[in-house]
């Protein structure tokens, strides 16, 4: 759940990153992660138009989303495959998220905090300790 984690954690605590790069995951309401964090933030959106595993529909909403609320630094990226996506465009992705530098300080007690709060989805209750 690499994608959803990018845009949970990413929401919650986007002063300790530079960029983001979600790839095959989505956005919902329903998770309540705070998007409103990263209207100002650097987002390249990856996800496979023919993914079954994470239907497309998430990322483009919150592709949609970001713009609406003003992003300028947001960019969706559809590749015609499915959940897994080609190693070049991931390489793409690295390249790109490699431009950016984050120099903002930040507070780590209250990340972990902010973390802690984080939604566990239903599949993974079943481990012992969440």
């Amino acid at each position: 759940m690499g994608g959803n984690g990018t845009w949970g954690i990413g929401s919650l605590c986007p002063e300790i990153f530079a960029a983001l790069a979600p790839m095959s995951g989505f956005w919902a309401e329903f998770l309540g992660f705070p998007m409103d964090n990263l209207v100002k933030k650097p987002i390249y959106i990856l996800h496979g138009t023919q993914d079954t595993t994470v239907p497309i529909s998430g990322a483009r909403q919150a592709f949609e989303l970001l713009k609406q609320k003003g992003s300028t630094t947001v960019t969706m990226c559809e590749k015609d495959c499915p959940h897994q996506l080609p190693n070049e465009e991931i390489d793409k992705a690295a390249v790109w998220i490699l431009k950016y530098e984050n120099t903002q300080e930040f507070d780590l007690k209250a990340i972990k905090e902010r973390v802690g709060k984080m939604p566990v989805p239903g599949w993974l209750k079943q481990y012992e300790g969440n």
